[in-house]
């Protein structure tokens, strides 16, 4: 049987790898939404006196599948020198299966990009 255990585990971090090369602060608003497409959330704001506004994008990453360590086993065993039975514990491995989604914050200031803010969350579970 396969099926998919509530083993998670969400997270979600700041990165310090690169957003989209083309995207740089200082850009205008009409000039990132040809590059990055329509947001996926606008949120309006103020602030410091000028007008500002938040878009946020959210990149899926495929998945990641790998086979990890969940349990030890014990196994029959014959020693091969002396012929005697015995047990040893073999590792017992399942499929992991990671999600990532990228979350991009971009912080407009009067139609001008001042901030860029990214994150990834990241949720596991593993295959039985």
């Amino acid at each position: 049987m396969i099926g998919l255990v509530g083993c998670e585990t969400p997270t979600s971090s700041p990165t310090q790898e690169p957003v989209p090369r083309q995207i740089h602060v200082g850009m205008k608003k009409d000039q990132v939404r040809e590059i990055m497409g329509k947001p996926a959330q606008i949120v309006p704001g103020e602030g410091n006196g000028s007008v500002e506004e938040s878009w946020v994008y959210r990149i899926q990453q495929p998945p990641e599948m790998r086979n990890v360590i969940t349990r030890m086993e014990e196994v029959p065993f014959v020693n091969p020198r002396s012929g005697v039975m015995t047990t040893i514990e073999e590792p017992v491995t399942e499929q992991e299966r990671i999600d990532r989604t990228e979350i991009l914050t971009l912080l407009f200031r009067d139609d001008q990009l001042a901030n860029i803010n990214r994150a990834v969350q990241e949720r596991r579970s593993v295959m039985r």
